[in-house]
């Protein structure tokens, strides 16, 4: 199993932190960056030492996929769950958080590796953490926004931001529309969020709504093609309703929800995972926010309002971050309002990634936009999320008005990029990176041109009045350069 080069680094640092005397640590990695392939490289490395490794999920399915991998791996391992042959005798184990809670008393391995571990804190694994002290943990989320790990862990280590992955085409950009929302004024809180049963009713009332912006979004995006969509609702009654609407437009639309049994989430899940699936979409509440891998959808709607739960509404967007064969981008139909409420969060996460385990992004209640505020941040055409500094739509075109000036703006359609630097910025920026892409180039033994022609394919123009001073390789700029040579490797082959 070849690893990429930012998972190399991510197990090296986890490595060198335990060998500090560090013995519980979080990995945080975007949806999509592979933290799944990093546990079964540690894994592998443990079984091949008879180390006693436990592989802990927060669902049965979840327990059932990731024991695949390991078999995919020929990593041979015991499932603690009924249904199951007992190989308890084997080192390496997989096991429901549930599960754990029943036979603590005799688990005792010396790594444990925990699945999404912003969503198990519960008190079993707590009380295991203290009645074990010595057995390293490590923590696998997209989100460490829990308040306990700041408590139960001692570390976080982040090698990779969004940005990069996405630079290194590891995951596809978003392109987000900002559609009708419900007006959620007024809505009893409940534990720092909307009660779901008022946020269920307010998220009835736009229904329509919600099947003529995607129907919009369709039409002027994908050429009238709907792709697999996954939709978030607000409750069981609102995606039961979001069903009926769009098989009246013709299309197949799914719900699974905690009422309905494992088998049949799964046959659900199977089937939509086919490449001709007679399912168009599939509706959940929460069960789609973990551990859902379908890398060909290219639509997320997000028909559930969230107040504070910043994790909630990452993991909810990045069910359609993965690349998949001709997916340029991944759609994000916000009929919630929380791309807008969440937009300054999430702009900080997807270009500085979490550093350390104190954040408080699952705190914080939100400021909501007011009206003009929202208005100016959507084209009014189509819907599509601009920032102030974008004059032109890069989904219809649609040309703003500059504020006092009746005149058109001139201009090329740009995909949106979070967090627009200013032109003495974006400037710098480049100088940075073809320092990086000079020093990379003269350690090899090339010529400086390498750089030149390299700059260029990042850009899309030469470094013409550039400085050739040299700056150390950062693990963007190699990554980079990585993806860039295994893409001229293959064009090379197919010459």
């Amino acid at each position: 199993m070849e690893l990429r080069p930012y998972q190399t680094a991510s197990i090296d640092a986890l490595r060198d932190n335990f060998r500090t005397g560090m013995t519980r640590q979080v990995l945080c990695a975007s949806t999509g960056a592979g933290k799944s392939v990093m546990a079964v490289e540690l894994i592998r490395a443990c079984a091949e030492k008879k180390t006693r490794v436990m592989f802990v999920c927060d669902r049965r399915v979840l327990v059932e996929q990731f024991s695949r991998h390991l078999w995919a791996n020929e990593i041979h391992h015991g499932i603690i769950m009924r249904g199951h042959p007992n190989r308890r005798y084997e080192p390496v184990q997989v096991c429901s958080v549930q599960t754990l809670e029943r036979c603590e008393s005799w688990i005792n391995p010396d790594l444990m590796i925990v699945d999404e571990i912003h969503a198990v804190m519960r008190d079993s694994l707590i009380g295991f953490m203290r009645h074990n002290p010595h057995t390293k943990i490590i923590g696998l989320t997209a989100t460490p926004y829990h308040a306990k790990l700041k408590e139960h862990f001692q570390g976080i280590v982040n090698v990779v931001t969004m940005k990069e992955l996405v630079d290194t085409g590891f995951l596809v950009p978003f392109r987000v529309f900002a559609a009708t929302e419900p007006n959620m004024e007024g809505v009893k809180v409940v534990a720092g969020e909307w009660q779901r049963e008022e946020t269920e009713k307010r998220g009835l009332q736009i229904i329509g709504d919600v099947i003529a912006d995607y129907q919009k979004i369709v039409n002027s995006v994908f050429s009238g093609n709907p792709q697999k969509t996954i939709v978030f609702s607000s409750g069981v009654g609102h995606g039961a309703e979001l069903v009926k609407r769009f098989a009246s437009i013709g299309l197949n639309f799914v719900q699974i929800s905690y009422l309905d049994n494992e088998e049949y989430k799964a046959d659900v899940l199977k089937e939509f995972s086919k490449k001709h699936s007679s399912v168009d979409g599939v509706i959940s509440t929460d069960i789609l926010t973990r551990g859902f891998d379908q890398p060909d959808v290219a639509h997320v709607v997000v028909a559930k309002p969230l107040r504070k739960s910043f994790s909630q509404h990452v993991q909810m967007i990045g069910r359609g971050a993965r690349p998949y064969a001709g997916k340029e981008f991944c759609v994000i139909q916000d009929n919630s309002g929380n791309w807008l409420r969440f937009a300054d969060s999430f702009d900080e996460l997807y270009h500085d990634g979490v550093k350390t385990l104190d954040s408080d992004a699952d705190k914080r209640t939100r400021k909501e936009k007011t009206e003009k505020e929202k208005k100016e941040a959507r084209c009014p055409q189509c819907m599509q999320v601009w920032t102030g500094k974008v004059q032109v739509c890069p989904t219809c075109g649609f040309v703003r008005e500059k504020k006092n000036k009746k005149e058109e703006v001139a201009g090329v359609l740009t995909e949106l990029e979070f967090g627009n630097k200013t032109k003495k910025e974006q400037t710098q920026h480049k100088e940075w990176w073809y320092k990086q892409l000079l020093q990379y180039s003269r350690g090899k033994g090339y010529q400086d041109g390498w750089a030149y022609y390299a700059f260029n394919d990042k850009f899309g123009h030469f470094p013409h009045g550039y400085k050739k001073d040299t700056a150390p390789v950062g693990l963007e700029c190699y990554n980079w350069i990585t993806a860039r040579n295994i893409r001229n490797s293959k064009r090379r082959k197919l010459a």
